[in-house]
């Protein structure tokens, strides 16, 4: 049984006037012969397919992880997380922090690890760091199309729809 797409396929066709035809289509070159086929083109023209992207990543907070749960000065902390897409590919994505005592936001930035398969980024505590527990306040994601997805801890956002992360949480 044939993938389907769960977006839809625009077809732009050189030197016609089929350049805003639009169909739903499998993700392969049998598909793609039979829409030419269906348009009745010379098979000379050529047919670009553009996969159109309106869906944000997905982030997976069951995979969340922080390497230590106690941090000292000097110490650094590795945040991890699971994110994918279906299309366009992840292009960003940040964690932003509450600071224990001033609830100032820190955010951070998470760089895609081919080895393990996570997103991965590290803040380094050093003596001015605020002492007390760092929670998650959101996980913010975008792809390549400008799909963003915002993931807001249920704990410090009640009134949001959220999640818990308190998976990411670590003390200094």
């Amino acid at each position: 049984m044939k993938r389907l797409l769960k977006t839809m396929l625009c077809i732009g066709v050189m030197g016609s006037t089929y350049s805003n035809f639009i169909v739903n289509a499998n993700e392969n070159e049998e598909t793609q012969k039979e829409v030419t086929n269906e348009l009745n083109l010379p098979v000379s023209q050529q047919i670009d397919f553009y996969a159109m992207d309106y869906t944000a990543p997905q982030v997976n907070e069951k995979s969340l992880r922080v390497d230590k749960q106690t941090v000292r000065p000097g110490e650094v902390v590795k945040v991890s997380l699971q994110v994918t897409d279906d299309i366009s590919g992840v292009e960003d994505v940040q964690i932003q922090y509450e600071k224990p005592i001033s609830k100032n936001k820190q955010w951070i930035s998470l760089k895609y690890n081919y080895s393990t398969g996570l997103y991965e980024g590290s803040i380094f505590v050093d003596e001015s760091t605020e002492s007390g527990v760092w929670k998650i306040d959101c996980i913010v994601v975008s792809d390549y199309k400008d799909n963003t997805d915002w993931v807001y801890n249920i704990e410090l956002n009640p009134y949001e729809s959220g999640k818990n992360l308190s998976q990411g949480n670590f003390k200094v």
